[in-house]
């Protein structure tokens, strides 16, 4: 009975062994030596989410290995500390020059070989044909990537001991230029392939316009596959784009504002024309956005100071309900509170043409529009005091 307990223990120990010893990703880089790796991942499905997981590993002697836990596609980019830049101001930049980016699923193993230098990683994928695609393409944009990374920490001095000037300026555009030969590359490779899953993941990192106009010529089974969610949500912010842009032209003054209606905090519906005030503020912002907050202060101060002539309006955008009531909670926000529609076809921001938050509107006693504000500044504070006083 005891042989076979000491049987059974080491089956199972064996087991745990074999899972724990499960490297998923195992890499070897010649230049690594020892050193601290930086692991960044988020599950293809939460993309849109931005639910990263960062955790570290340490390489010895050019190796690593890792283990990532998912049980689904799962995007996952390695950054040597040594291959870290520090700012001037005291933060850091990773390049995309000397990363490692892959995209894993279930079960699969991939290994990564390659070179780092003072300038790039240089590297190549084996376990799967998409990653050994993504890197071989990398791989013609390494020039590219390796000199946006010199001008991105040539403006980074010239900015710290100069601030903003004509010369940024013309390095901003040379900059912009390496980025857009990568793009023209990683396009070129999904006009070429549209039956290919890798197609739907270059796509998703090009322009709005661009997803515009080449998502419908995708094969379906790349639009329905490995990487819809990144897609379906690249091709909502398209739409919402064109939505916006439509908007803006009737978001004029002299122009009626578009009527809605939406819930308020304590649970009615309110809608536009039902508000009775000789101006009314559409506050559009979010619990999530610091300027918003930052400007609460002064909003309120000005709330109590012409109470009887505006009414504000917030209307809390791309928000979840728990935290935004917390935050009209915390910060005793007393004027009209109103969260918005996340489905386009309610959504009150995309009819307004909101590009940035917080964005301030000031209607007349006929919800006719007077003026836009966008961001928080003295504009539209020295706007009420003309209007009022």
């Amino acid at each position: 009975m005891k042989i076979i307990l000491k049987l059974a223990l080491l089956a199972s120990s064996l087991l745990m062994a074999c899972n724990n010893q499960r490297h998923n990703i195992s890499g070897e880089i010649s230049g690594l030596g020892s050193d601290t790796l930086f692991i960044e991942s988020i599950e293809i499905s939460k993309i849109s989410d931005e639910d990263i997981i960062l955790d570290t590993i340490t390489s010895s002697e050019n190796s690593f290995m890792y283990d990532l836990r998912t049980d689904e596609a799962t995007l996952v980019m390695i950054s040597p500390q040594k291959g870290q830049y520090n700012r001037l101001d005291g933060t850091f930049y990773r390049p995309e020059s000397k990363k490692i980016t892959l995209i894993i699923s279930p079960q699969q193993k991939l290994t990564v070989k390659g070179d780092l230098n003072d300038n790039y990683m240089s590297y190549h994928v084996r376990g799967s044909k998409l990653n050994k695609d993504l890197a071989g393409l990398r791989e013609k944009n390494l020039n590219a990537l390796s000199s946006f990374t010199t001008i991105e920490m040539k403006l980074d001095s010239m900015i710290y001991e100069n601030g903003f000037s004509e010369n940024t300026r013309e390095l901003f555009i040379e900059r912009s230029k390496f980025r857009d030969i990568q793009r023209s590359t990683e396009l070129d490779f999904v006009l070429a392939n549209k039956n290919d899953d890798l197609s739907g993941f270059l796509l998703f990192f090009q322009s709005l316009d661009t997803i515009g106009k080449y998502y419908h010529q995708l094969h379906k089974n790349v639009t329905s596959g490995l990487f819809q969610p990144m897609l379906d949500f690249k091709y909502q912010l398209y739409k919402k784009y064109n939505i916006v842009k439509e908007a803006q032209e009737n978001i004029q003054p002299g122009k009626k504002a578009p009527v809605f209606t939406l819930k308020s905090n304590s649970g009615k519906n309110v809608t536009l024309n039902d508000i009775k005030a000789e101006y009314i503020i559409l506050d559009f912002w979010g619990s999530w956005c610091i300027p918003c907050i930052n400007g609460l202060p002064l909003m309120k101060e000005y709330y109590k100071k012409y109470n009887d002539r505006i009414e504000i309006v917030g209307i809390s955008c791309n928000d979840k309900e728990d935290q935004w009531m917390k935050t009209i909670d915390k910060y005793k926000l007393d004027w009209i509170q109103l969260l918005n529609e996340a489905e386009i076809e309610k959504d009150i921001s995309l009819k307004y043409g909101i590009e940035a938050y917080p964005t301030k509107i000031i209607l007349n006693d006929k919800y006719e529009i007077i003026a836009t504000y966008k961001g928080e500044g003295d504009d539209f504070y020295e706007k009420l005091d003309e209007l009022i006083l």
